[in-house]
């Protein structure tokens, strides 16, 4: 599938480097260099005459190279020996940058021609049309990894040749435009192939994902990953992947949950609004205790001597246990008791709970540890014996060399041994002949840890079902009662120990006279803090302002005047 893979180096002397011998490698070709014999650096190079000779024309999976040079280059540029000798020729320092570098994976669904095509218009668009010469390269081994190299010039080019270094190309706008760039034209040239898959240059942060991203393992580490040999890098990868899948299915299962709620609180809200005098359909046990509660009701209108009773919410008889009906009064302290007591217990258990999973975490890492270890043991012993066989059936004259060779690598072979054994045995104080069976000690004791997880994790849920219920239902009756204070009343209903409109304070309705006195103080304290600001203010001082004065500078020598002028008109000129 097509992935996103773009980095940007710099070719420097500073790393021991040559522009010319970076050139011969990606395009697999044979070049010399003019560079003085202390140059003489890299693999691959061979002094010849007073010139380093860069041969790599024995180098495999170079598909293509090509040099595209803008409009206001030399067209001698267009030999790949001249043009990177001029820009060695054209840097003095020691540390001078040479090139950019810029590598970035291709496409598996595209064939060579489509390669050369997308590269060829990415650096044209990119590169030539600001004025840099681009030399790239595809490489393509079989192996599933297309990638392309394209080396930049760093210095603005005439045609009279380079001139002074650019340094608007190193900002690191250039860097985001040319990413997006490059996901523009795969994405567009995926879409007109008809492909669904798309490539992005975002981090997973930016995209929204909720994931933690891998690691590049590099061609060395990826090289021992494939002969089995597990690495520092591919353990951080593996560690991440498993973290991300976890994640995900924490996510499924939260989501199912949700889902259970909302379902459990629609039920719940038929209930209530069924309460309240809906024409759904319930259960038969359902509609009998409704029309108890109707029942009540009218009697209560009938005989208004009845000490008034409360209204009755129906709540889901699932989720609370006592009371099975939410009302006003004793009932409602009695509810906020047992959610508050529902709340200590699932507080209690879901802190059980994490600290299992942590427990259950640490010992499925350790479990994989020891095998990943045990198994590099078993693949350093196997390779020892094999060379130390070999070692046995060379002959001591005819084979000497050979012997010498296989000599230092069963050395460090060794070596490596001896290390994996004593970090083993430090670290989990076992031998690796007793891995096996450590690791189902630890499984069943895993297994014994899941196991008692089952009913907390049950008992959770419940508790959170009937803890959302609670809640749902004391909003509601909290909602009825704010509906019935606000709304205006029929004079024949509306008690006669409530403050009149007209002494309110011009608020209309119905509110008693100690909220009325509490709001009007609040407003007076504000008005009096307003009041004793201002005074305040008027009181302080104001800030006195210092003038700055410059420090006198020192009357330059008429030698040192005249030496840096001079430095300044040259520097201009």
């Amino acid at each position: 599938m097509a992935i996103f893979y773009m980095d940007v180096k710099i070719i420097g002397r500073s790393s021991g480097r040559s522009a010319v011998g970076a050139s011969a490698y990606r395009s697999g070709e044979k070049l010399r260099s003019n560079a003085i014999k202390s140059a003489a650096y890299g693999s691959g190079s061979k002094l010849r005459n007073g010139e380093i000779v860069h041969d790599y024309t024995k180098k495999k999976g170079v598909m293509h190279s090509e040099i595209i040079l803008p409009d206001n280059a030399p067209e001698k540029y267009r030999d790949r020996e001249t043009l990177w000798n001029a820009v060695e020729i054209s840097e003095k320092r020691k540390d001078a940058q040479l090139a950019r570098e810029i590598i970035f994976a291709l496409p598996r669904e595209f064939d060579l021609s489509e390669h050369i095509e997308v590269t060829r218009q990415y650096v044209k668009e990119n590169f030539v049309a600001n004025g840099m010469i681009a030399d790239f390269a595809i490489h393509d081994t079989g192996e599933g990894n297309p990638h392309a190299h394209i080396m930049l010039t760093t210095r603005n080019v005439s045609p009279e040749g380079f001139g002074l270094k650019n340094t608007d190309w190193n900002k690191k706008e250039n860097l985001l435009s040319w990413r997006k760039a490059w996901t523009h034209i795969i994405n567009s040239t995926l879409e007109n192939k008809g492909i669904a898959e798309r490539i992005d240059h975002r981090s997973y942060k930016e995209q929204g994902i909720d994931q933690e991203p891998t690691i590049h393992l590099g061609h060395k580490a990826a090289a021992l990953e494939h002969q089995g040999i597990r690495t520092e890098r591919g353990n951080y990868n593996r560690e991440i992947t498993r973290r991300n899948e976890e994640r995900t299915t924490l996510k499924e299962a939260i989501h199912m949950e949700f889902q259970k709620i909302e379902k459990l609180a629609e039920k719940l809200e038929r209930i209530i609004n069924l309460a309240e005098g809906g024409s759904e359909t319930v259960p038969n046990e359902l509609i009998t205790k409704l029309k108890t509660a109707n029942r009540m009701n009218e009697a209560q209108q009938e005989n208004p001597t009845t000490p008034n009773k409360p209204r009755y919410v129906m709540a889901n008889q699932d989720f609370i246990e006592n009371p099975s009906i939410i009302k006003k009064g004793k009932r409602s302290i009695q509810t906020r008791q047992i959610q508050m007591t529902l709340n200590k217990e699932h507080r209690t258990l879901q802190t059980e709970y994490d600290e299992a999973n942590q427990e259950l975490k640490r010992l499925d890492f350790l479990a994989e540890n020891i095998d990943e270890n045990a198994k590099n043991i078993q693949t350093l012993n196997k390779q020892l014996s094999q060379m130390q066989a070999e070692h046995q059936k060379l002959r001591p004259i005819l084979d000497r060399k050979r012997k010498k060779d296989l000599e230092k690598e069963i050395e460090h072979v060794e070596g490596e041994l001896r290390a994996a054994l004593y970090y083993f045995e430090h670290n989990y104080h076992i031998a690796p002949s007793e891995a096996s069976s450590e690791i189902a000690r630890i499984l069943n004791q895993k297994q014994a840890i899941e196991s008692a997880l089952k009913p907390k994790f049950s008992r959770i849920l419940t508790l959170e079902n009937k803890l959302n219920s609670i809640k749902y239902a004391r909003n509601n009756d909290n909602e009825r009662k704010i509906k019935r204070k606000t709304e205006p009343q029929p004079p024949e209903q509306r008690n006669t120990n409530q403050l009149q409109p007209t002494q309110t304070h011009g608020i209309e309705h119905r509110r008693s006279v100690p909220k009325v006195m509490r709001e009007l103080r609040k407003e007076a304290d504000e008005e009096t803090k307003r009041r004793r600001r201002r005074k305040a203010l008027a009181k302080a001082k104001p800030r006195q302002m210092y003038e700055v004065k410059p420090l006198p500078q020192k009357r330059l020598h008429r030698d040192e005047y005249y030496i840096r002028k001079t430095k300044k008109n040259e520097h201009y000129r």
